[in-house]
């Protein structure tokens, strides 16, 4: 018999012969450390965190732990790195942001002087041992001296190994502007992205800061989350999403209530392609969590009761900060932070939200009985947030009082650790070709190819084997020489871990009848949740796949590679409202239309 732990209290295996089990807390030399970003490495979930220490000047830390919460001591000296630049008088170097390259390569993101110039730092570091390898600064904006401000405050690695950052522009006519910019795989400024410069400054209304960043995985769109006219009485949470060549989609401000001071801190994108936007509001200052559609409306039919938005206060008395938003893979959001308790102290907290934005009560670590939420107080100076992260069946938590402070609680909603971000099949003459794409992998084992003549039954017709662990794009193909010629053929994958954990994939239906396709075909019609897509013959390339209501507005979107032939998929339909949608698939100029009714 196997005994859980409750979902969102301390684990007790991560620094479990020290004097905390559960977490660890680090004074690197007696100053203040600063804790900003954290990242955990899939293959044997060590954790590196990142910030800066302030001892009147500010410098640069990278700590490495082991996933037993002990320092590595082949990292650095003592498992901590510490990096400053000197080129004046402005003795500071510090890091805001964390990510890994596929090899291994620490990518941090910060600002750093030059001269008389706060400028972006970008830093790659060897991840056994922390040299450096390579340091980049750049100043964008057009104010020659001190107050000539560029600061990284997020960046993701892109599955190309290339570098995305966010962070802030101060430009003389306008103020402090939101700023996105991309650097190659080696960290130098990428002037293929908004060709030629290689980075965006964008002037939203006011004083704008980029705080977060994420790439949706099927578009390869980049979202920022951040704040307009900052320091303000009336900020506002701002969105920028552009696509992967550096060319605008949409951005827009958002005011959640009348005089308030809104502020967006962290972004993710769920399941269904919905940008899940986590900040505070001081009205009064409490957790907000907002879901925009991909298209950049307020979620009103399916999350905040009709509102889009979400506020939490943890209690009567407290004003909280979110540092993070992470999505789980049935969907439930867990938003980290802090919250100020009666005495004024601070603390670290935890909130978990199902789907449609209600907080989750079989999350916590509340007694008797779990509430949603988890605390945990230190003594001594405030808890404060830096990031979090969820990896396998436990999220990690980084932060500081004076020290650093790592946490790691357990999670129940344990998620197969492989992103599936698309499955598809062709009918080739006398045969099936099945491919699919992962764009995560953490100790993924095989993929067993299942076929059934009836979709209930299903037997395993071959087996891939898996990367194990990738962060980047993978692809992989089947083909069933001997599909059923005479009825319907029924296809899965059973994709298994080396733990022997195991999920399934959508089914995908082949009417393998001999005739060629020659309009793109939907069924069943009406549907619940999934609907079948089967693509005509002639579409070449990359395919585009919208689900678009009948206001003209894109709900859903992907995109497959298709090589001309017959293609068939499946979309998630369950999250939409009941009604008549437009089905859209593009390659190319040709373009083909179907429409379906959602129960």
């Amino acid at each position: 018999m196997y005994m859980y732990a409750q979902s969102g209290t301390l684990d007790g295996s991560f620094n479990a012969l020290g004097a905390t089990p559960g977490y660890v807390i680090t004074d690197i030399d007696g100053n203040n450390d600063i804790v900003k970003a954290m990242v955990v490495k899939p293959s044997d979930k060590s954790i590196y965190v990142a910030g800066y220490i302030d001892n009147g000047d500010k410098t640069l830390f990278i700590a490495h732990y082991l996933s037993d919460g002990s320092l590595d001591p082949a990292f650095g000296p003592g498992g901590v790195v510490k990096y400053q630049y000197f080129t004046s008088s402005f003795n500071t170097t510090l890091a805001n942001a964390i990510g890994l390259q596929s090899d291994g390569t620490i990518v941090v993101g910060g600002w750093t002087y030059v001269d008389a110039n706060r400028d972006f730092f970008v830093g790659r570091f060897n991840g056994a041992t922390g040299a450096l390898i390579s340091q980049t600064y750049n100043n964008f904006s057009d104010i020659n001296d001190p107050t000539g401000v560029d600061e990284i405050n997020a960046l993701v690695v892109l599955p190309d190994d290339k570098i995305v950052v966010t962070g802030i522009t101060e430009m003389a006519a306008t103020g402090s502007d939101l700023t996105i910019a991309r650097y190659t795989a080696a960290g130098t400024l990428d002037n293929t992205f908004n060709n030629p410069a290689g980075y965006i400054v964008q002037n939203m209304a006011g004083d704008d800061i980029g705080n977060a960043i994420t790439v949706d995985k099927t578009s390869g769109d980049i979202i920022v989350a951040g704040v307009a006219n900052d320091q303000i009485v009336n900020s506002d949470f701002a969105i920028v999403r552009v696509t992967s060549a550096g060319l605008p989609v949409t951005s827009f401000t958002r005011d959640l209530f009348t005089g308030s001071s809104d502020k967006a801190t962290a972004v993710a994108i769920d399941r269904n392609g919905n940008m899940v936007v986590a900040g505070v509001t001081n009205n009064p200052q409490d957790i907000a969590l907002v879901r925009f559609t991909p298209a950049g409306a307020l979620d009103l039919l399916n999350f905040g009761g009709g509102t889009g938005i979400v506020t939490t206060g943890i209690t009567s008395t407290s004003g909280e900060n979110v540092s993070s938003v992470i999505i789980q893979d049935d969907n439930k959001i867990v938003v980290g932070g802090n919250t100020e308790r009666a005495s004024g102290d601070y603390d670290l907290v935890l909130v978990r939200y199902d789907n449609a934005g209600n907080i989750d009560a079989a999350f916590g670590n509340t007694t008797p009985t779990p509430d949603g939420k988890t605390l945990l107080t230190l003594s001594g100076a405030d808890e404060d947030p830096g990031a979090m992260l969820l990896s396998g069946d436990k999220i990690y938590f980084a932060g500081h009082n004076t020290d650093i402070v790592l946490a790691v609680f357990t999670n129940n909603n344990y998620a197969l650790p492989l992103v599936l971000s698309s499955f598809y099949a062709q009918k080739q003459t006398s045969k099936v070709v099945l491919q699919w794409q992962t764009t995560s992998e953490e100790g993924v084992k095989q993929f067993l190819i299942q076929r059934s003549s009836d979709g209930k039954t299903f037997q395993s017709i071959g087996t891939v084997a898996a990367t194990g662990n990738s962060s980047l794009t993978k692809n992989y193909s089947f083909a069933d020489q001997s599909p059923f010629m005479s009825t319907s053929n029924y296809y899965r994958l059973l994709m298994q871990d080396a733990d022997g954990n195991y999920k399934f994939s959508k089914i995908l239906i082949i009417k393998f009848d001999g005739q060629l396709t020659t309009s793109l075909s939907v069924f069943p019609n009406p549907t619940n949740d999934v609907l079948q897509v089967q693509l005509p013959d002639g579409m070449t390339g990359t395919v585009a796949l919208q689900i678009i209501d009948l206001n003209g507005r894109v709900i859903k979107r992907n995109n497959l590679a298709s090589d001309g032939h017959a293609l068939n998929t499946t979309m998630d339909v369950s999250t939409l409202i009941r009604g008549v949608y437009i089905l859209k698939a593009q390659a190319g100029n040709t373009t083909v239309i179907s429409r379906f009714i959602k129960k």
